[in-house]
């Protein structure tokens, strides 16, 4: 019997009450029955970016530094990182949720090809940093531009809920050096330096930037309560992500509203089997579901157990904080000493529509993601055989590991297997989504069934057990036109995205006959100094001649405040 997942669900728990109880013994109880945390308790993120100026469908780099509460010096509470880019009054543009590991975490958003130019701001927050507010996310204020459309992004409020003011927080550090970085680059031409910083920096982690703008950090920026309340606790509304990306939610009486405990739930993703799973409701209809890690932004599905009691709501918590937010309007503004890089960024955006080969044609078809079962021991394609009637004729003909059996409240499957045991029922899935084992199934037509899994040994999942999994694939991804009973539903959710990947063009010298029309030549969201007190930049310059800065940021140990350093040279 695979009992991995078992053992994997019983850490995750200990470990959420081991944070648990660290979390309590530090909190109030305040006068409404609320678990009040104090301040200390919340974490930190330093957000830092690769430009300070984008265009409509480039795509914002930008890497985290995560604190943890107090003064900790354990490993991180949490392990995502959601990252967004808004507008003044907190509504979403673009998402994105990369994980946090040894404290840093790097992602990319696209900005959509739609929105008018203005000031947006990309923010930065855990899901335990939701218990604390808006007011303690990580905020930078960034101007895009849409060359392709005359409208202005317009103030969306008089009132601010968040005040902002900007101050002077990384130190300009003299001591770091670029050494063999030239005033003048040719187009195409290839490019190294290296960067050198005093001991005294050591160890620390930085960023480095090479861009038409400079880069830019959260520490460049407060953000504070326009009303100053006093309070610096929160109400614990969520655990931290401790394992990864988790989905939590209540499930409660739909005529009551009152939670229901001990309610069987399970989750599965649609169509591609690479996930399943399912718990019991706690005693407040809570639930909590860990979620896997690098794919980008699947469909699930999530119901009552068939054999459970309906007549129940199953409410989810919203993935992105919802809270309402006003952030001060900053009018779209462009200093004279920039009106020649922003035409050049114009002018470059808009030959990229025109001209520039999409990358994006030229990716190889995903591949099939494994089952979250593993191998099948049987795999039968309908299709393959002759026309059948429907699933009880399949079962009879051409898969011998299942077989049909009834009982007084009719037909149903069984799976033939060594460690198959009668007390447990199968597993059965129609396009990876959980289905009554009855007679109604067997009725399917054939015609809708594209292929049949088979795993005929003993599985458990948590502790759920199961006489193996039938899991049946429909042609039309419709799950053959069964209909599902109860409290049910089907949603799309961003899980975890890709670690960054950099080109190797801006490492190495760019060898093709395409434009090269690149705003950013380069971007390291993450530089160690440890031992060695130098790093070497490798790059080659593009077609878009121009002024470009160079930013290293980062955070030095003991220093709060953050160091930059900063110098220019030209592409001619």
């Amino acid at each position: 019997m695979k009992k991995s997942q078992k053992y994997r669900s019983l850490l995750k728990v200990l470990l959420s009450l081991l944070v648990l109880f660290a979390l309590v013994s530090g909190a109030l109880v305040a006068q409404d029955g609320s678990l009040q945390l104090p301040g200390e308790l919340n974490e930190n993120i330093i957000l830092n970016c690769d430009r300070s100026i984008y265009g409509v469908s480039e795509k914002i780099s930008y890497s985290a530094i995560y604190l943890e509460p107090g003064k900790s010096d354990g490993p991180a509470w949490s392990k995502v990182l959601y990252v967004e880019l808004i507008q003044d009054n907190g509504s979403k543009q673009a998402t994105s949720k990369v994980i946090i590991e040894n404290n840093r975490a790097e992602g990319e958003i696209l900005v959509p090809k739609n929105i008018p130019s203005g000031v947006y701001y990309l923010r930065a927050y855990t899901k335990w940093m939701r218990n604390y507010g808006p007011s303690t996310y990580a905020y930078i204020p960034l101007r895009i531009l849409n060359p392709f459309s005359k409208e202005i992004l317009a103030p969306t409020s008089s009132f601010d809920s968040l005040k902002l003011r900007e101050h002077a927080s990384c130190e300009i550090h003299e001591g770091i050096v670029f050494s063999g970085l030239k005033d003048q680059y040719d187009c195409h031409e290839r490019a190294e330096f290296e960067i050198r910083i005093p001991e005294n920096l050591l160890p620390g982690t930085y960023c480095l930037s090479i861009a038409k703008t400079e880069s830019l950090s959260s520490l460049d920026y407060v953000f504070k309560k326009r009303i100053e309340t006093g309070e610096e606790s929160g109400k614990l509304g969520f655990l931290p992500e401790i394992e990864g990306l988790s989905l939590s939610g209540r499930i409660v009486d739909s005529e009551t509203g009152l939670p229901v405990i001990n309610k069987r739930l399970q989750l599965s993703s649609y169509e591609d089997p690479f996930f399943f799973a399912e718990l019991y409701s706690q005693k407040n209809g809570s639930f909590l579901f860990t979620m896997p890690h690098f794919r980008a932004k699947p469909e699930f599905h999530l119901s009552e157990a068939a054999d459970s009691v309906q007549g129940h709501l199953i409410q989810l918590d919203p993935e992105f904080c919802n809270r309402p937010v006003l952030l001060p309007f900053e009018p779209l503004r462009i200093d004279t000493s920039e009106a020649e890089i922003v035409r050049e960024l114009l002018v470059n955006l808009q030959l990229n529509e025109r001209f520039q080969e999409k990358l994006d044609s030229e990716k190889s078809e995903a591949t099939v993601s494994a089952a979250f079962y593993g191998s099948a021991t049987a795999i039968t394609r309908v299709g393959d055989y002759i026309e059948l009637s429907d699933l009880r004729e399949c079962i009879d003909e051409i898969i011998p590991q299942v077989s049909i059996r009834s009982n007084k409240k009719g037909e149903y499957l069984t799976i033939i297997g060594l460690s198959c045991l009668d007390i447990y029922p199968p597993l059965v899935l129609i396009d990876n989504v959980p289905v009554p084992n009855d007679d109604v199934l067997l009725h399917i037509p054939s015609s809708r069934i594209k292929s049949i899994e088979v795993l005929n040994e003993a599985y458990m999942i948590g502790e759920f057990r199961y006489s193996g999994i039938i899991n049946i694939f429909s042609n039309q991804h419709d799950m053959a036109g069964i209909s599902l009973k109860g409290e049910h539903s089907f949603f799309n959710f961003q899980l975890i995205d890709n670690k960054l990947d950099i080109p190797e063009s801006q490492k190495d010298s760019h060898c093709s006959d395409q434009p090269d029309i690149r705003n950013q030549l380069y971007w390291e969201p993450e530089i160690e100094f440890t031992e060695k007190t130098s790093f070497k930049a490798i790059f080659s310059t593009s077609d878009a001649s121009g002024l470009y800065v160079v930013t290293l940021r980062g955070m030095a140990p003991g220093n709060s405040s953050g160091v930059c350093k900063k110098a220019l040279f030209s592409v001619k």
